[in-house]
């Protein structure tokens, strides 16, 4: 959970403060420059993204800090506050793309890759020690590389056994004014390239290439074939789901501070699309249908969520879009 949460939050904290220009979509490579240039490092990823730094760290930081006693809002302080001790100044990243691995429905690991800011090894070791966090340096492909450790508090029954491992984070210089940080398996990917690796994610960076460029998130997802097999085992409504060939889209803070996700779906045909829309509509009538009588609190924002879907079919995309009003959102985050 450690890991998981730590990197979402060097992401947030890394990523959504910085500034950098915007994507320039007219360009004839799948992403603008600079973005493409680190775009071709990523490691093959299910799921790929770029922010806008300007409008998140305007848009979305300020969100964050200002949910009072919310875990996502400590941890992103203490990130904040071990990267400003490490000499990473967010302020000069210029540039920055994600790329994450997905088993099952779940996120096992990643990257972020930064231009604009350079990795003091002493400084990193030195906000790490501060932070009361284990520091290593190990090699790859010949390439020096740090991890971060976090470990579990002792266990007050059993005081004599070393503290467990609570998660991680690498870190490694990419030459000049770029950095790389995420799980080892990303980082080796990253200073170890096999053949064609800089064209494995073309499928999700062609299709954010169609999203609005000025939208605060803008995202492609190509679903893990394990997923897509747990989804043909589901039933009809799920077995449409796993012939997606990829979902991309956006998300967005609007001016009412409400959170707005606009996703597509692309079928491979009209009439698989239309099947689909129907599917989806379906799906979330029989959630809203569970949830009609449970009392339970804890479901509140989930049925208010499932209120807020609007479903629609354009061509071969489905169209998903999903409002997150401002109370939920921030009870989300929390």
């Amino acid at each position: 959970m450690f890991q998981k949460l730590v990197f979402v939050a060097i992401v947030i904290t890394v990523v959504t403060i910085s500034k950098a220009p915007g994507i320039n979509a007219g360009s004839g490579s799948v992403m603008g420059d600079p973005l493409d240039d680190l775009a071709a490092l990523l490691p093959p990823s299910h799921i790929v993204g770029v922010l806008d730094m300007p409008r998140a760290a305007r848009d979305l930081l300020p969100r964050l800090r200002s949910n009072e006693g919310g875990n996502l809002a400590r941890l992103a302080r203490d990130i904040e506050q071990f990267i400003k001790n490490a000499g990473i100044d967010p302020d000069k990243v210029t540039s920055a793309v994600v790329g994450l691995r997905m088993e099952g429905i779940n996120v096992r690991g990643g990257v972020l890759i930064a231009d604009g800011v350079a990795l003091d090894p002493k400084l990193l070791e030195s906000s790490a020690r501060n932070s009361k966090l284990q520091f290593e340096t190990f090699e790859i492909n010949g390439k020096q590389a740090y991890r971060v450790i976090r470990l579990k508090p002792v266990d007050p029954a059993n005081p004599q056994n070393p503290p467990a491992k609570d998660g991680e984070l690498n870190f490694a210089s990419l030459g000049g004014k770029r950095i790389v940080v995420g799980d080892r398996e990303g980082i080796a990917a990253v200073l170890q390239p096999t053949a064609g690796q800089a064209d494995s994610n073309g499928v999700q960076w062609a299709a954010i290439k169609e999203t609005r460029p000025a939208a605060l998130l803008r995202f492609g997802v190509n679903l893990p074939e394990g997923l897509r097999e747990v989804l043909k085992s589901q039933g009809e409504l799920f077995e449409q789901l796993a012939g997606i060939k990829v979902i991309f889209g956006t998300m967005d803070i609007t001016a009412e501070k409400d959170a707005a996700i606009d996703s597509r779906l692309r079928a491979k045909s009209k009439e698989e699309a239309a099947q689909m829309q129907e599917g989806l509509k379906s799906l979330v009538f029989l959630g809203k249908s569970f949830l009609s009588g449970d009392q339970d609190p804890r479901y509140a924002g989930v049925s208010q969520l499932l209120d807020q879907i609007k479903i629609s079919s354009d061509a071969t995309d489905v169209t998903l879009y999903l409002k997150i009003p401002s109370s939920v959102l921030d009870s989300l985050i929390k």
